[in-house]
């Protein structure tokens, strides 16, 4: 059953696609999807002093998470040295931000990782963060 009304973001995950099945990025805390939209100046002495524009080209910034390191991920899990090895290999991945319920949206991309880090702080926990570069078109559909 589809998800209604606010939810908690933790419902929502990034998924990479390996070999056919997608794998959510083990201990993520966070992950943030933005759509973008350029604006075409068309103001002219005919606007009347106002700025007018219209639609250009549609893309999404940079998709960024975040989570907790570990060198291991649960079972079915996509781990952070998964993320490295992506990001090491500049291999094109298939992936996905949805909640995994049946009938909520989802959003489906092809992406690179250009950037990922880890955060080792003395007495502290280690974390990780990524981000992918979209390439292409983003596909809204339906969790199935």
């Amino acid at each position: 059953m589809a998800t209604t009304g606010n939810f908690n973001g933790s419902l929502m995950s990034l998924c990479i696609d390996v070999s056919g099945t997608m794998k959510k990025v083990a201990h993520a805390t966070g992950t943030k999807l933005e759509f973008l939209k350029d604006q075409l100046e068309t103001s002219s002495k005919s606007s009347g002093g106002w700025e007018t524009s219209i639609d250009g080209l549609k893309r999404v910034s940079p998709i960024d998470v975040s989570g907790y390191f570990a060198f291991d991920a649960p079972s079915g899990e996509y781990s952070c040295i998964d993320i490295y090895d992506a990001w090491a290999a500049g291999t094109s991945l298939t992936a996905k931000i949805g909640t995994g319920v049946t009938g909520d949206v989802k959003w489906s991309f092809t992406a690179r990782f250009e950037k990922i880090s880890g955060d080792f702080p003395h007495n502290g926990t280690a974390t990780f963060a990524g981000t992918l570069k979209v390439t292409g078109s983003v596909t809204k559909g339906t969790e199935s």
